[in-house]
């Protein structure tokens, strides 16, 4: 899976995701500019089929047209569970824009 974590993603589960050579994992600072607003986030994400891993729920909507990954910052899940989580994620789902789901919610 082509995992692309906006500005709100904590470092810890950028690295746990790295660490794991089934996924490519980018920031959209490195991507895109690092103030880029959600709209060409999503756009990007659509155009060169990326997930979308994010703790802002500006994204969550009826007509999301790209994966999207999103968790509760508040209380932060562990890297470790997102990590677990995305992976199982991958193994069920075919295709990633039919992604839209909570981690680790009940995936571990």
């Amino acid at each position: 899976m082509r995992i692309l974590c906006d500005q709100m993603v904590r470092e810890g589960f950028v690295s746990a995701l790295e660490a794991e050579d089934r996924h490519t994992v980018a920031r959209v600072r490195d991507l895109l500019a690092p103030d880029a607003e959600d709209g060409t986030i999503a756009a990007y994400a659509v155009q060169h089929d990326w997930t979308i891993l994010t703790a802002d729920d500006d994204y969550l909507s009826d007509d999301v047209s790209h994966g999207l990954l999103f968790y509760d910052d508040d209380p932060a899940p562990t890297p470790g569970a997102v990590r677990d989580a995305i992976r199982e994620i991958d193994r069920v789902y075919s295709h990633p824009t039919a992604i839209v789901e909570w981690v680790p919610d009940d995936w571990i």
